[in-house]
């Protein structure tokens, strides 16, 4: 009986099944990688594109308050006036 766990399919292993099945295969059968440097290189990529990306959100959630809070006070600017 398999536990829940072996059940899982992450997209990493779907992204190296359709790169190359042999390399999947060899990595489900327990070989690792001679690609160590490479591959930590590329998850340091993935991690300081994600953080661009949530600064970036953050960004624009801050423009769009900003933007509403000019709006009110120019109402507010126009109501006075």
């Amino acid at each position: 009986m398999s536990t829940r766990h072996e059940q899982i399919v992450r997209a990493s292993e779907i992204g190296l099944y359709v790169f190359c099945a042999r390399a999947w295969r060899l990595k489900a059968d327990g070989y690792e990688s001679q690609n160590v440097a490479e591959m930590t290189a590329g998850t340091q990529t993935h991690r300081t594109h994600g953080a661009s990306v949530v600064a970036s959100q953050h960004a624009q959630r801050l423009s769009v308050v900003l933007f509403v809070l000019a709006l009110l006070v120019l109402a507010l600017w126009l109501l006075v006036k």
